[in-house]
C-alpha cells in the first residue's frame, strides 16, 4: 500500500452502451511527487475521475440514434418533448394536424443545431393513419425505439352541456389514439426486441375538474 505509483499510469476503460456500440476511453494520468499514494486511494481517485468523465461525455446524449415517435408535437408539451429528445441525440418523428407552414418552421427549429426531426401529418385517432405513420417511419428510419403517446385535447364543460360529439372527440384523441399507435408499433419493437412506450395523461385523468359535476 505504500508503494510508489509510477509516474505514468495508462488506463483503458471499455464501456458498452445499450445499443451495442463499444466505446474505448483512453485516459492518461501523470502523478508527480505522490510517493505516499496508496493503491486503494488511487483506485478511489481513478473511479471518481471515470464517473465525472463519463457523465460529462454521455449525459447529454442519452437518446443518441434512437428513433422517437411523438404524437401531437407541433406545440405545447409535445413540442417541448421533441426539443428535449433532439437535444439528447434522438431522431424525432412527430405528428401534427396544424398548418404546413408552422410545422416546417418547427422542423427548422429542431434541426438548427444538427438534430434530425421530421413532421408527419397524421391523425392519431384514426387507426389506418396510425398504421401508415409507423410504416412510413420504419421505411425511413428502419425501426421505432420509443413511442410517446402525447396527443390530447380538452372539451371541458358541464356534463349537461357536453354534446356526444365533444365526448367522442376527447375519447378518440386522448384514449383511442394511444391504443392505435401502441398496437401498430408493437410489431417493429418485437422484431428489434427492444422498445419503450410512454403514455402521457392529464391530471384531470386522475381527478376531474370540479365544474364537470
Amino acid at each position: 500500500h505504500g508503494q510508489v505509483i509510477r509516474q505514468h499510469v495508462n488506463a483503458r476503460f471499455r464501456w458498452k452502451m445499450n445499443h451495442g456500440t463499444k466505446i474505448n476511453l483512453f485516459l492518461q494520468f501523470r502523478f508527480r511527487s505522490l510517493h505516499c499514494l496508496s493503491w486503494p486511494t488511487f483506485q478511489i481517485v481513478w473511479i471518481s475521475v471515470q464517473c465525472v468523465y463519463l457523465k460529462k461525455k454521455f449525459n447529454s446524449m442519452l437518446l443518441e440514434d434512437k428513433i422517437v415517435v411523438i404524437t401531437g408535437a407541433s406545440r405545447g408539451i409535445g413540442k417541448s418533448i421533441a426539443k428535449t429528445c433532439v437535444e439528447h441525440g434522438a431522431v424525432v418523428a412527430f405528428t401534427y394536424l396544424s398548418s404546413e407552414e408552422k410545422v416546417r418552421a418547427l422542423e427548422s427549429e429542431l434541426t438548427a443545431n444538427g438534430g434530425v426531426a421530421v413532421g408527419f401529418r397524421s391523425d392519431a385517432s384514426d387507426f389506418q393513419q396510425a398504421q401508415e405513420l409507423i410504416d412510413q417511419v420504419v421505411e425511413k428510419f428502419g425501426t421505432v425505439d420509443v413511442l410517446v403517446n402525447n396527443a390530447g385535447i380538452t372539451r371541458d364543460t358541464l356534463m349537461m352541456r357536453m354534446t356526444e360529439e365533444q365526448w367522442d372527440e376527447v375519447i378518440n384523441t386522448n384514449l383511442k389514439s394511444a391504443f392505435n399507435l401502441t398496437k401498430v408499433v408493437i410489431e417493429p419493437m418485437l422484431k428489434a426486441r427492444s422498445g419503450s412506450i410512454i403514455n402521457m395523461s392529464s391530471v384531470v385523468g386522475v381527478k376531474g375538474n370540479a365544474e364537470l359535476y
